[in-house]
């Protein structure tokens, strides 16, 4: 994913809050889990993937991606 505009601080905090919903979404979905550690690095994850992170979800296998 090319970086041309990064997303403002907002829509960065509104990126994390869907993301942490869903992550409660499936847990309870799946009866069990531990959410913790996915609910307090959430807000780094995001901010990696739509900040710094080179990728491209519709070709994962490139050459010059960024592994995380």
């Amino acid at each position: 994913m090319t970086h041309d505009q990064a997303p403002s601080v907002d829509e960065l905090r509104a990126m994390a809050v869907r993301c942490r919903a869903e992550i409660l979404r499936m847990t309870h979905r799946a009866g069990a889990g531990h959410p913790g550690g996915s609910l307090s690095e959430i807000d780094i994850l995001v901010a990696l993937y739509s900040t710094r992170l080179r990728y491209d979800p519709k070709q994962p296998n490139l050459a010059d991606r960024d592994r995380f």
